[in-house]
C-alpha cells in the first residue's frame, strides 16, 4: 500500500504540472451559464471561449450559475483576485480527458482555486464529474452542496485540498470500482491543508484507497441537524500525518479499517499524526481503529479517544510507539484495558465495554485535578512535587518508583496491601493526613523504604492489623515489621505506629543481614515525634542502622523500647518500658563497621520500672560505647560484659534514679555533674570512676582498686580523692604520671589530672591518639627534660599528626630555671584548648614561641590564655612546615581569653593555612612573616576582638564594619565590631570609631564630638559620606544636655554625615551644683523653610548681646521672628535694619524661631489673564476679595466651565466658611467630598436647590439661568433689594427659552445689571457659565447689589 501511495503521488504531481498550464478549446452550443461580476448585470453565455475569456479578466465578486450541463476541455482557474460563488443549480459540470486511456485515463481537474470559492447547489442534483476540484495556495473554498465525483480510475480525488477548505454538505465519491489487483485508486477527499467538515457523505469505492486521506489539519464536527458519513473499501479515514480532531460522524470500511492512523505521509515519510476522537461511530471488516504501518515502518503517531462507538476491535501494531492509543472514554466491542488512560476506568455493560473518566465519586485517588481508578495509577502520573490524595479505602501494593518525588495525603482513608509490602518506596515520598496504612500479609511491611529512598511521615497510622506473632512458636502465621527502612526516613508528630505482636519488632532500621547491604550506606531514621506502641521492640536499630530520636512516646513493647546494634542518638522522648521483659534499651557491639554499638543519650525520660534502663544485648561482643549526657533515667543500668571493650560514660546533666552496676569487664565513668541516686558498683573485671558528680552509695568495703572517686559527693558526703597517691586517672585506673595515662588511654577517653603536678617532664604523643585531658583546675609545671623528635627534645608536649586531643580546665607553665623546654606545645594534631592557661615566662633561651602550630586544626575556646616573656615574643605561629598539609587556627565565638604576645602567620599558602579570630578575646599584634604577607591577606580573617595594634584591613572579615580605638584601654585599644551601632554602644567619650569595609567607595568624613564640658575628650567617627550616625546622649553633673550643634544649628539623630564637621554638645545649667566662672547659655535656632537664620554668638552669658540675622529666600519675606527663654517667655527684640535684630541674653537657654511667607506681588499672578482681556477687572476683583482662586498658582483658566459645586464653594468662601449644618439629603453629595460643607450650607439657606431626582449634580456645569437664580436667592438671604424686576429681559431674542422657574431671577439679574447679554441680542440662559463670566457676575453683584 505504501508503494501504491508513492505511485499515486507521482501521477498526482504530473496532473498538477499539467493543470498549471491551462489551454482551452471550448465548444459552443446552448446557453450553459450565467455570470454576474460585481454590480454589473448578469450575463448568460453559450460560447465557452467568451465565458472563459471574460471570467479570467474579471476580479472581485463573481457569481456563476450553471443553466445546463456542460463539459469543458480544461479547468476553471480561480485567481487570487477573485471571490467566486458557483451555483451548480442542478446541472453537471464535467471535464474532458487530458491524456491516457483505459486505466490510465486522465481527466482535467474541473476547478483550480487560488482565490475565494463558494460552491452550492440550490436546485439539487447538481454535480461535478472530473479528476476533482483543487484548492491551492492561499485559496479559501467552501462547499455547501452538490455531488463531486472523481471519474479517474487512478489518482486524483473528488476534492484535493492544499489550502483552507470548509465542507458543510454534499456528496463526494469515486465512480471507478477497482479490483483487488488495482495498485491505487481515487479518493473522495485528499487533505494536505486545513479542512473543516460539518456535513456530507464520502463514498470511496476503490478497493485500494480510503474515502478521506489527511496529511494536514483536519476537523470533523457535524453541524446542527447535519451528519458526516464516511465509507471506504480499504478504509474510511486515513490520517497519515498532521492533526485530526473528530467530533462525530460515522466511519466504516468493507475491507479493513474504519480509522487508519499511520506515518505514511505522501512524500513526507515518516511524519507524525496526532488524532483526537471525541465522538463518532467506527466500524470495519477487521478493526474499527488501526494504528500502524502497512510496511512495518516505525510509527510515531498517536490517537487520543475521548468518546465514540467502536463496533470492531482496536489495534496498535508492534511498530507503533508506546502509548499510541490512549482511551479516556467511549463504548467498545472488545476489552480495551491495555489502552486505558490512567484517569479512566472501564466496565462491561450490555455486552459492550464502556470507558469513562474517573470522577471524584468513583475515583480512588486524585492528583493535579485528575481522578484515577487506582492509587498506583495516580502515583505513576504524579508530577514532581505533586500531591496524591486518597479518596477512598483501597487494597493495593503501591510502588513509588525511583526518581519520583511526591506527597501522599491519606485523607482519613485506609490503604491495605494485597500480597506485598503496602508501600514500597524507591523515590522521595512524604505522607500526610489522617488515615491508615495497613499490611495483612506475613513477612510484609506497611512501608518498605528501599536503599536510596527518602520517606517523611507527617501523619497517618501504620499498623499490621492481622499480626499474630506472640512468640517464636506462633510466628509463622503472620508476623513482620510495620516499617522497614533501608534508606532515609523521618517520622514526625501526628504519626502512630502500632501492632499487637510480641515476636517481631515494629520498626526495622537497617538490615537484618548486613551482607545484603551491597551499597554499604547507613539506613538513617530520625524520629521527631509520634506515638509508638507494641512489638517485641519498638525499634530495632540493626546492621548499618543510624537512629536519631528527638521526641515521641514509646509504650507497650514486650522486650525493650529499642534495640541498638549500630549508632543511636536520643535527644528527647518518653520511653515507658515498665512492662517490658528487658526494660528500655538493649545495646550491643559486634564489629566496628555495621554493628558499632554506639549509643548517645542527650535527653529524654526513660521509665524502666523494676527493669533496667540500659543493659547488655546478648549475642554481641560487648555492650558497646554508651555516653549519657542528659535525660532522666528512671531505673538501673546493668552491664554484664564477658569481654573487654565496652564503655559507659554518664556525664553532665544525666540523672539515673536507680543503680549503676558494672558486673562485667566494661569501663564506666561518671563525670562532670552527673547524678546517680542509687548504688554504684563495679566487679573486679571492669573499671569505674566517679569525678565531680553525685552518687547515692557504693558497696561496703569499696576501695580505689574498684572505684576511684574524685571531688564527688557520696551519700551526701564530699569525697576528694580516694586514690590519694595517684596523680592521674583514666578509665577508672590511676597513674603516677600523665604520660603513663596517655599511653593507657583508649579512643575517646578523658584523662583526669587529680592534683597539681609540680615537676613534669615533656611528653611526646604518637599519631592516632584520641583523648581529652581535664586538668580539673590543677597546675601542670614543666621541667627538664623536654620531648620531641630525635635531636629536638625541646617541647613540653609534642602532639603528632592524625591525633585528636583536647586540653581543658587547667594551667600549664614552664618552671623557672628550665634549660631544655623552649615551647609548651609543638603541635601537628587536631587540638582543642578550652579554659587553659599557658605561662611561658621561663621558656629556655633561643626560642620565643610559646606554642608552635605546624599542622592540624587548632581551636581556642572559653578563657584560654597565653602569657609570653614579653609583648614582642611570639605567642604562637600558623606555620607551613615541611610537607605537612595544613594548619587552621580558630578562636571560636566562646573565646574570652588573652593572648599576650604576637601571633605570626608564617605560610605562603592561604588555602590550607588559616587564622580565624571570633569571640571577645584580647590579643597582641598580628603579623605576617617574611614572604607570607600576600597569603596572609586571605589566610587571616578577624571578625571581632580587642588588639594591641590596629589589624591590617586586609585581615578583617567582610562582616566587620567598625574599628573602635579606646582612649581608656591602652593595652588593647583596637576593637572590631559588625556595625557602627555596635561600636558606638561600646564606645566611651574620647574614643575614635572608624568605618571599615564600606559597601561603597564614597568619600570618608570625620565627625568630631566636642563634649564642651572641660573634662571629656572629644570622640571621633570617621565614616563614609551618607552614613547615618546615632549620636550619643552624654551626661554632666549640674547640667541638662540640650543636643548637638553644628555651629548655631541643632542637628538631629541619626545624623547624616556629608562633610568633616565638629558637633558641639550644648548644656543648660540647672543650678544643682556649683559652677566656676560665668555661665554661658545656648542660643538654638529652630528649623525653618523659605529662609535662613543665623545667631552670633551661639552661646552667651546673661546680659550679653546676641545678634540675629535673617535672610528670606527669593520671593519670600519675614513674617514673624520670636525669641523665647526656657520657660516660654518672649525676649525683647530690637530691629537694627537690613535683616539684623538684637536681644539681651537672659539667664537661660533661648530658642529663636522665624516664619517666612510669600512676598506680595503687584497685579495678578495669572499668565492667562492679561490687562486687555474683557474679564481682567472681574478676575482681579474676585481674586482680591478671596472669592475665587486660580486653578494653579499661575493660571486662572477663564474659559473653563464652573460647576454647581464650585459656585456653592465661592459663596461659602465669601461668607468666611461658617459652620455647616448636617447632610442636605442630596443623594450624590458624599460626606467627605471637598464641597460637602459648602453645598450643605447653601441648601440649608435655600440658596441652592437640587433636581427632581433628589440629586444635586455637583459636577454639572452651572448654566447662566441657574447662576442667576443662585445669586438671586443669595441676595434674598443677605437681605438685599431684589424688587428690581422689569421688562428689560424681554429685549433679548431668546428670552422665551428661559425656564419657568428662572423667569423672576433672570428678570432681576438683568435689571440689577448682574447679568448682561452675550452679543447679537442673545442672553443664552441655557448656556454654561465660564469662570470669567462668573467672575464678571460676582463683580456686578458686588457693585450693584451687595
Amino acid at each position: 500500500m505504501k508503494r501504491a501511495k508513492k505511485g499515486l503521488a507521482f501521477l498526482i504531481s504530473l496532473c498538477m504540472i499539467a493543470g498549471m498550464l491551462p489551454t482551452f478549446a471550448y465548444a459552443n452550443g446552448d446557453t450553459f451559464a450565467e455570470m454576474k461580476v460585481g454590480d454589473k448585470e448578469a450575463k448568460q453565455y453559450d460560447d465557452q471561449s467568451q465565458f472563459f475569456s471574460e471570467f479570467q479578466q474579471a476580479t472581485g465578486e463573481i457569481s456563476i450559475k450553471l443553466l445546463d450541463d456542460v463539459t469543458i476541455n480544461g479547468y476553471i482557474p480561480v485567481s487570487e483576485t477573485q471571490n467566486v460563488e458557483l451555483d451548480l443549480n442542478g446541472c453537471t459540470l464535467s471535464t474532458g480527458v487530458s491524456s491516457g486511456s483505459d486505466l490510465n485515463t486522465r481527466h482535467h481537474y474541473a476547478i483550480e482555486n487560488n482565490g475565494t470559492l463558494l460552491i452550492e447547489d440550490t436546485a439539487g442534483n447538481g454535480s461535478i464529474k472530473a479528476r476533482g476540484v483543487k484548492n491551492l495556495g492561499e485559496g479559501i473554498m467552501v462547499i455547501n452542496g452538490g455531488t463531486f465525483i472523481d471519474v479517474d480510475a487512478n489518482g486524483g480525488a473528488a476534492i484535493w485540498n492544499e489550502a483552507d477548505l470548509t465542507i458543510n454538505g454534499g456528496t463526494f465519491k469515486t465512480e471507478h470500482v477497482g479490483s483487488a489487483s488495482d495498485q491505487f485508486g481515487p479518493g473522495c477527499l485528499n487533505n494536505g491543508g486545513k479542512a473543516l467538515i460539518t456535513g456530507g457523505t464520502f463514498e470511496g469505492a476503490s478497493k485500494r484507497t480510503y474515502a478521506i486521506i489527511s496529511t494536514g489539519e483536519l476537523e470533523i464536527t457535524p453541524g446542527s441537524e447535519k451528519d458526516v458519513q464516511v465509507k471506504g473499501a480499504h478504509g474510511a479515514l486515513s490520517v497519515d500525518s498532521g492533526t485530526a480532531v473528530i467530533n462525530g460522524g460515522s466511519y466504516s470500511s468493507t475491507d479493513f479499517y474504519g480509522l487508519y492512523v499511520s506515518n505514511d505521509g505522501l512524500g513526507q515519510d515518516p511524519m507524525q499524526a496526532t488524532v483526537t476522537v471525541n465522538d463518532g461511530t467506527f466500524d470495519g471488516k477487521s478493526y474499527a481503529v488501526w494504528v500502524g504501518s502497512d510496511y512495518n515502518d516505525p510509527v510515531n503517531s498517536t490517537i487520543q479517544i475521548n468518546g465514540g462507538h467502536y463496533l470492531k476491535p482496536l489495534n496498535a501494531q508492534e511498530v507503533a510507539r508506546e502509548g499510541a492509543i490512549v482511551i479516556s472514554g467511549g463504548t467498545f466491542a472488545s476489552d480495551v484495558s491495555e489502552y486505558l488512560a490512567p484517569s479512566s476506568s472501564m466496565i462491561k455493560e450490555n455486552g459492550n465495554w464502556v470507558v469513562a473518566p474517573v470522577t471524584v465519586e468513583n475515583g480512588v485517588a486524585e492528583v493535579g485535578g485528575k481522578y484515577y481508578a487506582s492509587l498506583q495509577k495516580a502515583v505513576d502520573n504524579a508530577g514532581k512535587g505533586e500531591t496524591v490524595t486518597l479518596l477512598q479505602d483501597t487494597a493495593e501494593d503501591i510502588v513509588i518508583p525511583e526518581g519520583a518525588e511526591l506527597t501522599l495525603n491519606l485523607n482519613g482513608k485506609t490503604l491495605t496491601n494485597q500480597e506485598n509490602h503496602t508501600i514500597t518506596n524507591k523515590g522521595t515520598l512524604t505522607i500526610t493526613g489522617d488515615g491508615t496504612v495497613d499490611n495483612v500479609t506475613h513477612a510484609r511491611a506497611a512501608i518498605q523504604n528501599e536503599p536510596g529512598g527518602n520517606v517523611v511521615l507527617n501523619g497517618g497510622a501504620y499498623t499490621r492489623s492481622k499480626e499474630n506473632g506472640q512468640n517464636a512458636e506462633a510466628s509463622g502465621g503472620n508476623s513482620y515489621y510495620n516499617i522497614v527502612n533501608h534508606g532515609t526516613m523521618e517520622i514526625n508528630s501526628g504519626v502512630s505506629v502500632t501492632q499487637n505482636g510480641q515476636f517481631s519488632s515494629m520498626i526495622e532500621n537497617g538490615w537484618y543481614n548486613g551482607s545484603q547491604n551491597t551499597g554499604g550506606k547507613n539506613s538513617v531514621l530520625t524520629i521527631n515525634g509520634g506515638t509508638f506502641s507494641g512489638g517485641l521492640n519498638t525499634i530495632k536499630n540493626d546492621d548499618y542502622g543510624e537512629l536519631v530520636i528527638n521526641d515521641g512516646t514509646f509504650t507497650s513493647m514486650s522486650q525493650a523500647a529499642f534495640l541498638n546494634w549500630n549508632v543511636a542518638t536520643v535527644n528527647g522522648g518518653t520511653f515507658d518500658a515498665a512492662g517490658a521483659s528487658n526494660g528500655v534499651i538493649l545495646n550491643g557491639y559486634i564489629d566496628g563497621t555495621m554493628d558499632q554499638g554506639k549509643l548517645t543519650i542527650n535527653g529524654g525520660t526513660f521509665n524502666a520500672g523494676e527493669k533496667t534502663v540500659i543493659t547488655t544485648m546478648g549475642g554481641g561482643t560487648h555492650s558497646g560505647d554508651i555516653e549519657i549526657t542528659g535525660g532522666t533515667l528512671n531505673g538501673s543500668i546493668v552491664l554484664t560484659d564477658s569481654s573487654e571493650g565496652a564503655r559507659l560514660t554518664i556525664t553532665q546533666k544525666a540523672k539515673v534514679t536507680g543503680n549503676v552496676t558494672n558486673s562485667g569487664k566494661a569501663d564506666v565513668a561518671i563525670t562532670n555533674g552527673a547524678t546517680v541516686d542509687g548504688q554504684v558498683s563495679n566487679s573486679a573485671g571492669g573499671t569505674m570512676s566517679v569525678v565531680n558528680s553525685t552518687i547515692g552509695s557504693v558497696p561496703e568495703g569499696t576501695t580505689a582498686e574498684t572505684i576511684v572517686i574524685v571531688n564527688s559527693t557520696v551519700d551526701g558526703t564530699l569525697t576528694t580523692n580516694t586514690a590519694e597517691n595517684a596523680a592521674v586517672m583514666v578509665g577508672g585506673k590511676t597513674y603516677e604520671t600523665l604520660g603513663a595515662a596517655i599511653t593507657a588511654a583508649k579512643a575517646g577517653d578523658t584523662i583526669y589530672v587529680l592534683k597539681d603536678i609540680p615537676e613534669a617532664a615533656g611528653i611526646a604523643v604518637l599519631s592516632g591518639k584520641n583523648f581529652t585531658i581535664d586538668f580539673g583546675g590543677h597546675t601542670y609545671t614543666l621541667k627538664d627534660p623536654g620531648a620531641g623528635s630525635a635531636g629536638t627534645e625541646s617541647n613540653g608536649f609534642q602532639f603528632l599528626k592524625d591525633s585528636t586531643i583536647t586540653l581543658k580546665n587547667g594551667t600549664v607553665r614552664i618552671a623557672e630555671g628550665t634549660i631544655s623546654i623552649k615551647r609548651i606545645i609543638q603541635n601537628y594534631a587536631n587540638l582543642t584548648l578550652e579554659d587553659m592557661h599557658f605561662f611561658a615566662e621561663h621558656q629556655a633561651d633561643g626560642e620565643d614561641y610559646a606554642l608552635s602550630f605546624n599542622n592540624g586544626s587548632i581551636i581556642f575556646k572559653g578563657d584560654t590564655d597565653i602569657v609570653t616573656t614579653s609583648d614582642e615574643a611570639i605567642a604562637f605561629d600558623v606555620c607551613k612546615y615541611s610537607s605537612y598539609p595544613s594548619t587552621n587556627v580558630t578562636f571560636d565565638e566562646s573565646y574570652t581569653g588573652t593572648i599576650n604576645g604576637k601571633i605570626v602567620y608564617d605560610s605562603t599558602v592561604a588555602d590550607t593555612h588559616k587564622l580565624t579570630i571570633q569571640g571577645n578575646g584580647t590579643f597582641g599584634a598580628i603579623e605576617a612573616a617574611s614572604g607570607a604577607a600576600e597569603a596572609a591577606k586571605s589566610g587571616i580573617e578577624v571578625t571581632s576582638g580587642h588588639f594591641a595594634k590596629p589589624v591590617n584591613e586586609d585581615y578583617l572579615a567582610d562582616s566587620v564594619k567598625a574599628q573602635l580605638e579606646s582612649a581608656s584601654n591602652p593595652e588593647a585599644p583596637y576593637s572590631y565590631y559588625p556595625s557602627l551601632e555596635a561600636a558606638q554602644a561600646a564606645a566611651q567619650p574620647g574614643d575614635t570609631i572608624t568605618e571599615v569595609n564600606a559597601t561603597t567607595g564614597g568619600t570618608k568624613y570625620t565627625v568630631t564630638l566636642d563634649y564642651a564640658d572641660g573634662e571629656m575628650a572629644n570622640s571621633l567617627y570617621t565614616v563614609t559620606e551618607g552614613t547615618k550616625l546615632t549620636l550619643p546622649t552624654p551626661s554632666r553633673s549640674g547640667y541638662t544636655f540640650e543636643g548637638w550643634y553644628d555651629g548655631s544649628s541643632r542637628v538631629s539623630s541619626p545624623y547624616k554625615v556629608m562633610k568633616d564637621v565638629t558637633l558641639t554638645a550644648e548644656w543648660d545649667y540647672n543650678g544643682s551644683s556649683s559652677s566656676s566662672g560665668s555661665t554661658r547659655y545656648t542660643v538654638s535656632v529652630e528649623d525653618t523653610d523659605n529662609g535662613s537664620v543665623e545667631v552670633s554668638p551661639t552661646r552667651a552669658s546673661k546680659g550679653s548681646t546676641v545678634t540675629v540675622t535673617v535672610k528670606p529666600d527669593e520671593g519670600y519675606e519675614l513674617d514673624e521672628l520670636t525669641v523665647t527663654d526656657k520657660n516660654g517667655e518672649s525676649v525683647k527684640l530690637t530691629d537694627k535694619g537690613d535683616g539684623k535684630y538684637t536681644f539681651k541674653m537672659p539667664a537661660s537657654k533661648v530658642t529663636v524661631e522665624a516664619v517666612f511667607t510669600a512676598a506680595k506681588v503687584e497685579g495678578l499672578p495669572f499668565t492667562d489673564v492679561t490687562s486687555g482681556d474683557w474679564f481682567y477687572d472681574a478676575v482681579a476683583y474676585v481674586y482680591d476679595k478671596g472669592m475665587m482662586e486660580g486653578t494653579t498658582d499661575t493660571t486662572f483658566a477663564p474659559t473653563m466651565n464652573l460647576t454647581r459645586s464650585m459656585i456653592a464653594q465661592v459663596l461659602y468662601n465669601l461668607e468666611e466658611r461658617p459652620e455647616a449644618p448636617g447632610a442636605s439629603g442630596f443623594t450624590d453629595v458624599a460626606a467627605g467630598a471637598w464641597y460637602a460643607d459648602a453645598v450643605n450650607w447653601a441648601a440649608a439657606r435655600g440658596i441652592v436647590k437640587g433636581y427632581d431626582t433628589g440629586a444635586f449634580g455637583p459636577e454639572d456645569s452651572v448654566t447662566r439661568e441657574q447662576l442667576a437664580a443662585i445669586l438671586y436667592r443669595y441676595a434674598q438671604v443677605k437681605g438685599y433689594d431684589t424688587t428690581r424686576g422689569g421688562m428689560a429681559v424681554r429685549e433679548f431674542s431668546d428670552s422665551a427659552s428661559i425656564s419657568d422657574w428662572a423667569q423672576e431671577a433672570m428678570a432681576w439679574a438683568v435689571n440689577a445689571q448682574v447679568l448682561s447679554g452675550k452679543g447679537n441680542g442673545v442672553l443664552d440662559p441655557q448656556g454654561t457659565a465660564t469662570r470669567a463670566e462668573v467672575a464678571q457676575m460676582l463683580m456686578n453683584f458686588g457693585e450693584h447689589v451687595g
